[in-house]
């Protein structure tokens, strides 16, 4: 049985895709923001683009399950490109500009913040150095003269030894 799509409902179902290609811009702006806090090493790239394909590929999915029953159509993936792109070309430069300005103040508010404890944590680190190295130096004496005690031990066993 062939299932036939009203014009009406074809214009309908590309509109709505054109509207998710753009949320799906509005994610990929979000999901950029939310990296610039973890830092832009390729770890955090992967992982980022990795969620956010993960993401774009449900969102896809439901909107074929719900608006064209499941039926895959090469016309809504289309759509979907072009909300994406109009996006991306209009709104999207002026949010992610906006967005990354904000993330710089967050990061320099953040350091400023967190500066007490990193110093915190160096003199902690200092002086843990300081106390495993005279650990270690008291172990090395310890060791000497360990080693030095038995040795005399030894000399005087054996003269006690020759005594006898």
């Amino acid at each position: 049985m062939t299932y036939v799509v009203s014009s009406f409902e074809q214009i309908s179902n590309f509109l709505s895709a054109v509207g998710l290609g753009f949320l799906v811009g509005v994610l990929y702006v979000a999901v950029s923001f939310f990296r610039s806090f973890f830092g832009n090493g390729k770890v955090a790239y992967f992982v980022s683009d990795f969620l956010f394909c993960l993401i774009s590929a449900f969102l896809s999915f439901c909107f074929f399950l719900v608006y064209s029953r499941g039926e895959i159509r090469p016309e809504l993936f289309f759509a979907q490109a072009v909300g994406f792109s109009s996006f991306m070309l209009t709104a999207g430069k002026y949010a992610s500009f906006f967005l990354k300005k904000v993330s710089r103040g967050a990061r320099k508010i953040q350091d400023f913040v967190l500066l007490p404890f990193r110093k915190l944590e160096k003199f902690l680190l200092k002086i843990s150095k300081r106390i495993k190295n005279k650990i270690c130096l008291g172990k090395e004496k310890f060791l000497k003269m360990k080693k030095k005690t038995k040795e005399k031990c030894v000399q005087s066993e054996e003269k006690n030894n020759k005594k006898t």
